[in-house]
């Protein structure tokens, strides 16, 4: 996973300025920007552990703000967590997962979890980026993560980029001519769904039993094609740029 990030971050304007260990710290390199983020590698069973207050990223952190005051306001926080098995794993790390991300301490926290099978050809890619959004709009993987979202492990970590990597633009075309969102949304969810994805897009509180499965039950349609995963994933474009 730590080269997919390093690609990312690179290939969308960013620079690292420090790497201590399993933390590395990134900025914006556009002056407008004023976007820095905490990158922090962890094994599940250190993440399990993981102290909101006393921690590495938190110490690297303390030591950067004083440099310069925006970083103080404007950096967040990655964990990347190596777990073992998605199947197995992501339910004993979905609380803690939620426990972190709303945390507000200091910083905004986001949380990717990835196994070794699922970045392993990710990683390989002769573009990182591009393959990374094709991916993301293949309507067979699309289906499948519907039906069982461990059943694509490529999948599962790729998505989870686009959703907890607020720079990361979504591959959405912008000339497809789709059913609005608001009708596929009145037709195919029910309203505990829709509140749910509203909350999802919006940056609502979200329930503290809400996980990946919730999401995966919100998937839109039965039998997606790319134009339709495409406008699936815009209702999260808001969300990420906020």
């Amino acid at each position: 996973m730590k080269i997919i990030l390093d690609n990312l971050f690179t290939t969308n304007q960013f620079e690292k300025l420090r790497e201590e260990g399993a933390i590395s710290f990134y900025q914006n390199r556009n002056v407008q920007f004023k976007e820095y983020y905490l990158i922090e590698e962890l094994s599940k069973q250190d993440f399990l552990t993981w102290n909101e207050v006393e921690n590495s990223a938190q110490t690297l952190f303390e030591q950067l703000k004083g440099l310069n005051a925006a970083i103080a306001k404007n950096t967040s926080l990655i964990l990347v967590v190596k777990a073992d098995n998605f199947q197995a794993d992501l339910p004993l790390l979905k609380n803690k997962i939620l426990q972190v991300e709303e945390d507000a301490f200091n910083f905004k926290k986001y949380v990717i979890v990835y196994t070794e099978n699922s970045v392993q050809l990710l990683e390989t890619a002769d573009n990182i980026s591009e393959n990374l959004k094709a991916v993301l709009l293949n309507a067979t993987s699309f289906n499948a993560f519907k039906e069982n979202m461990c059943a694509d492990e490529q999948y599962l970590a790729t998505i989870q980029l686009f959703l907890k990597l607020p720079f990361l633009p979504t591959p959405v075309e912008t000339n497809t001519e789709l059913a609005s969102i608001e009708s596929l949304l009145n037709n195919r969810l029910s309203s505990t769904q829709k509140s749910l994805l509203e909350k999802l897009t919006t940056g609502g509180n979200i329930e503290a039993n809400l996980n990946w499965q919730e999401v995966k039950r919100l998937a839109l349609l039965q039998d997606a094609n790319e134009d339709q995963i495409n406008q699936f994933l815009s209702n999260f474009e808001d969300d990420a740029q906020a």
